[in-house]
């Protein structure tokens, strides 16, 4: 096979595992609604869409991801209506049965999160060198931050997509100084925006790559018609896919500021920010290092360096994007893990850079080539063992749904039933019961639902513990996980019932729950 030829091939290997990954367990915890958070506000908001009303009236997220899955929805309802399905049975979908519009929505995520193997590759190639950048496409196929929110129908993988095929064509552009590819840079730059407000730091390398190309930088240089040829592309993009930020421009900007003060502020959990630390830190001392394994981020930085030092005009412009993007990331309270998820393909490209340069120093072929695969052995040992643990467990059937199962068994129809904790932890419950709300004057309801959990949303008020010990008695615990591992490192400020590395004691996700019956009356 021709050198050429088996480098197509292992670029071929490396995305087929990366697809394998990102679409295995992806039907994880349907029919449930909740079970990720933010997945039910963008296919709320697509399906209002969907229903006729082009303003989403929801500007937290702009609206490209929101008119994407309306439009799949929208093909999808044409095609099932075309075979006869019962138009008034489609209508009322989200209602009834959810999971195919979710689904339709994670395989998006999922088919942006594989293709962006395939851009890391051509924008580490284009960087670096061929080689280089199968190394770099490994790392991104692996990526367990990357793997695990593929799986996810929300804006930060496919915001990424449109981040890195950006990039790709800002790097172009510096070697061709081609007005088209400023422009080609400009239009997946509002796109990128439009997922995530984050991608406007885009416009960093932008305007590195004309002021490297410029060789002399004057106040006219904002006017040079590279700049307002790609400025002009990035609005239109963004304006083009989320219209009614103009249309609607009061609800955009009231949002866009409450956006902007949730960042700073913190996540809120039972009406109080949940501070843990400001992003700069807690990014680099958990997020990144458990995202993609101790060993990659540490030699990506270290190739980060070596870039810089190699190559300072390229390496300027290609970590324009997520040096800004970290410090303004970074400068809040609220840390969610996935927010780190655009700096990912950098940070890839980056590890590979680090073990291209040590094995480079290997004087014969033969050795460099073990050296290379032990090197790389090592930096992806960690991502991998953690992808595959998530999908293992992701695969499996929701706590929340097991509860279901048994209380449909197990619980007299028409009993009220209440559930503890936030609406994320909830179990599904069978229809033939009543949800029972607190606060009734001399009312109890016949069960309770308690779910706990490490993470904050899982708390049970106090007054609910009272009530179980002088009320109720518990006749079922269901567990999904061992609460006495310390091992475990939990995204605490999300609601989401799976730890994010550690794994240990965790038999499913979701959470345990516990089934109280109230007490016979005297």
């Amino acid at each position: 096979m021709p050198k050429k030829d088996k480098k197509t091939f292992v670029l071929l290997l490396i995305l087929a595992v990366g697809v394998a990954m990102r679409f295995y367990g992806i039907s994880f915890g349907l029919p449930l609604s909740l079970c990720r958070p933010d997945e039910s506000t963008i296919i709320d908001k697509a399906w209002l869409v969907f229903g006729g009303d082009p303003n989403p009236h929801f500007f937290y997220y702009p609206s490209l991801l929101i008119y994407l899955h309306a439009a799949l929805f929208t093909i999808r309802y044409l095609a099932l209506s075309a075979i006869g399905t019962p138009c008034d049975l489609l209508a009322n979908e989200l209602s009834f049965n959810p999971t195919s519009l979710f689904l339709i929505t994670r395989i998006l995520s999922a088919v942006l999160g594989s293709l962006t193997i395939i851009i890391t590759y051509l924008t580490a190639r284009r960087m670096l060198s061929r080689n280089i950048s199968l190394i770099a496409a490994f790392f991104m196929s692996i990526c367990y931050l990357h793997v695990r929110n593929s799986h996810f129908g929300t804006t930060d993988v496919p915001m990424t997509f449109f981040t890195i095929s950006a990039v790709f064509f800002i790097l172009k552009s510096l070697d061709t100084n081609n007005i088209k590819d400023y422009i080609r840079a400009g239009i997946l730059t509002g796109l990128a925006a439009s997922t995530k407000y984050g991608g406007v730091f885009l416009i960093a390398p932008l305007l590195a790559a004309v002021g490297m190309n410029i060789k002399k930088i004057t106040p006219k240089t904002i006017l040079d018609r590279r700049v307002l040829f790609c400025m002009i592309a990035a609005g239109a993009a963004f304006l083009l896919t989320t219209p009614f930020a103009l249309f609607d421009f009061k609800t955009f900007i009231a949002h866009f500021i409450s956006e902007t003060r949730h960042l700073s502020e913190g996540q809120l959990i039972w009406d109080e920010p949940l501070i843990l630390e400001r992003g700069w830190w807690y990014h680099a001392r958990y997020t990144l290092p458990y995202g993609i394994g101790f060993p990659m981020f540490l030699t990506a930085i270290i190739g980060i360096y070596i870039s810089i030092r190699k190559d300072p005009k390229r390496s300027t412009v290609f970590y324009a994007f997520p040096m800004v993007f970290y410090i303004f990331a970074g400068k809040g309270y609220t840390v969610f893990v996935r927010y780190m998820i655009p700096v990912l393909p950098f940070l890839c490209i980056a590890s590979a850079a680090f073990a291209a340069h040590v094995t480079d120093k290997i004087s014969t072929s033969a050795r460099r080539a073990w050296v290379t695969v032990l090197l790389i052995a090592i930096i992806a040992a960690q991502p991998i063992h953690d992808a595959v643990s998530f999908n293992k467990l992701i695969a499996k059937q929701d706590n929340r749904l097991t509860t279901h199962d048994w209380i449909k068994e197990n619980i007299p129809p028409g009993s009220t039933i209440y559930q503890t904790g936030k609406p994320f932890g909830h179990a599904l419950l069978p229809s033939t019961l009543h949800r029972f709300r607190m606060g009734k004057k001399n009312s109890l309801p016949d069960y309770i639902l308690v779910h706990r959990y490490t993470i904050p949303a899982s708390d049970v008020p106090d007054n609910i513990e009272t009530l179980l010990k002088t009320d109720f008695y518990p006749i079922k615990n269901l567990e999904a996980m061992d609460m006495n591992k310390k091992d475990n490192w939990f995204d605490q400020q999300d609601a989401f019932y799976l730890p994010f590395t550690g794994f240990k004691g965790i038999s499913r996700p979701g959470p345990n729950t516990t089934i109280y019956k109230r007490k016979p009356s005297h």
